[in-house]
């Protein structure tokens, strides 16, 4: 984790790294200041000598990383990743890594030359980080510069200030405390109007609302609701029903990259629940409802089927419907493209209704086979990487261009079956432990674009699974297995947290 001597680049979100301010000198804050253990940094990580035990720790808060180098002899530095997309993995990447969300390092430096009052540490400057605006080409006055959007600010932990609401907050959402802050800088998370030499904390410093989010601020932001990510549900690249063993109860069966077409019979607001299996409870308790939508995507879901942006307000997300269940096989009704990222999950609780993802397609949107021989072995109705091309399948010619040699590439993103709280056996392709997705589509996707891949297994619980585990959150798990024959780990249903899938291929002639 060498500090980077690139130069910085504005206008490009940087990874984020909560770093603390442990050190200030009370004599020149005010009374009213709040406490220094309640202070960090957004967008810094800072350099320092690792003190805690190999890897990185995985906390579920902020407050939590502060008070375990607090109880750690010779730690007084802490960095925490509280950006719901992840964090950069070093100065010179600008990629954000999702497996770090949650990490906490605990670093120690010697405070010599710090500036009294101030707190600066020597900062690791990450590529977009830092004060330093920014000169743009333009006609801007004399003595002006436009600054980027992204700035380290200071920020409050478990606190929330009053001030006059610029936003609708309750309908503005980012993933990280220093984009919140950048939004402030803009003037459009919630944006307040307050005395910012004078911030009031609502209930006093380090008192948490009434609600369950935990805050950080700045005088005048409000970031995201707690930070739980993102979450899915993993997904069945094809149907369970083509499975010779016994199926899973219907009541575990779900679409991936699936919104139902139906009337709601619930508030026109959606409700807010931890997971898809509780959304599935809801319309089974709920009269009149027979199909269930829930996001399960931790960067979110579509608003609508002709918007292909996701809308990361829609995290978990649930919606009750109604529609009536008809003699076709296309019931429920999909009101999304087979092909379309949605981030959204859903089912039925009708009786008597096998739900099962339609068979997966090309690029021309002609069906794959139902049933194909390949490199010795057989694949029914789904797409897989062969020909070193690529995912593809040989097409049936229910299109209106199907390709002239009869088979084509597949698109990355396909509705495919899922099987809630289960996790399946199978020898491991590729390892879950770095291996991480967004959505159960996106697990299902990576499935489908590895070789032998006829299983997956996605952690789709922001408090980990596997008894807890924070770092299982969004892990894929990509096997091989026998896709005629799934066997469950501990039986259906009783994994809580993870999400499975199948798929019929690579099945040995």
């Amino acid at each position: 984790m060498a500090p980077s001597s690139a130069p910085l680049r504005p206008l490009r979100l940087t990874a984020l790294a909560v770093a603390a301010l442990l050190l200030c000198c009370a004599g020149c804050t005010s009374a009213d200041s709040p406490p220094a253990t309640l202070i960090a940094v957004a967008a810094r990580d800072v350099e320092g000598g690792i003190v805690s035990e190999g890897d990185a720790l995985y906390l579920p808060n902020v407050t939590a990383c502060r008070d375990a180098c607090t109880a750690t002899p010779g730690c007084n530095l802490w960095v925490y990743c509280a950006a719901a997309d992840g964090c950069m993995g070093s100065p010179v990447d600008c990629q954000r890594d999702l497996s770090t969300y949650r990490q906490c390092w605990l670093k120690y430096d010697k405070p010599t030359n710090w500036r009294v009052c101030q707190g600066v540490q020597r900062i690791r400057r990450v590529l977009q980080g830092g004060s330093t605006c920014h000169q743009y080409p333009g006609n801007q006055p004399p003595g002006e510069d436009y600054c980027p959007n992204l700035q380290q600010c200071a920020a409050i932990l478990d606190t929330e200030l009053d001030g006059q609401v610029l936003n609708d907050g309750d309908n503005t959402y980012v993933n990280s405390p220093e984009e919140c802050c950048g939004r402030c800088t803009q003037t459009e998370c919630w944006l307040k109007n307050a005395n910012p030499t004078s911030p009031q904390p609502k209930g006093g410093n380090s008192n948490t609302p009434s609600s369950p989010q935990r805050y950080m601020a700045r005088a005048a932001a409000r970031p995201l609701p707690p930070l739980p990510l993102a979450v899915a549900a993993a997904a069945l690249l094809l149907s369970i029903g083509l499975c010779s063993a016994a199926p899973p109860p219907a009541s575990l069966i779900a679409v991936a990259a699936r919104d139902v077409e139906g009337g709601l019979v619930t508030d026109p607001e959606p409700m807010t629940l931890p997971s898809a299996a509780a959304c599935r409870d809801n319309c089974t308790a709920t009269p009149g409802c027979n199909l269930w939508v829930y996001c399960a995507a931790a960067d979110g879901c579509m608003g609508s089927p002709g918007d292909s942006s996701k809308d990361i307000s829609r995290y978990r997300q649930c919606w009750l419907k109604f529609d009536k269940p008809t003699n076709k096989s296309g019931w429920p009704r999909s009101r999304t493209a087979r092909d379309q990222a949605t981030g959204w999950l859903s089912g039925t609780t009708a009786q008597g209704v096998k739900d099962v993802a339609p068979r997966e397609m090309g690029y021309s949107r002609c069906t794959c086979r139902a049933e194909y021989a390949n490199n010795g072995h057989w694949f029914k109705g789904v797409c897989a990487p062969t020909y070193q091309r690529g995912a593809f399948c040989f097409t049936d010619t229910d299109c209106q261009y199907p390709p002239s040699d009869g088979h084509e590439n597949c698109p990355t993103t396909q509705q495919c079956t899922a099987i809630l709280d289960t996790d399946l056996e199978g020898e491991v392709l590729g390892g879950g432990a770095s291996s991480y997705a967004n959505s159960p589509e996106e697990c299902c996707g990576l499935c489908a674009q590895q070789d032998r891949c006829n299983a997956w297994t996605w952690c789709s619980d922001p408090n980990g699974c596997s008894g807890g585990d924070l770092t299982r959150f969004r892990q894929c798990w990509l096997k091989n297995a026998d896709p005629t024959s799934p066997q469950p780990k501990g039986g259906y249903g009783n994994s809580t947290g993870w999400i499975s899938g199948v798929r019929m291929a690579w099945i040995p002639q």
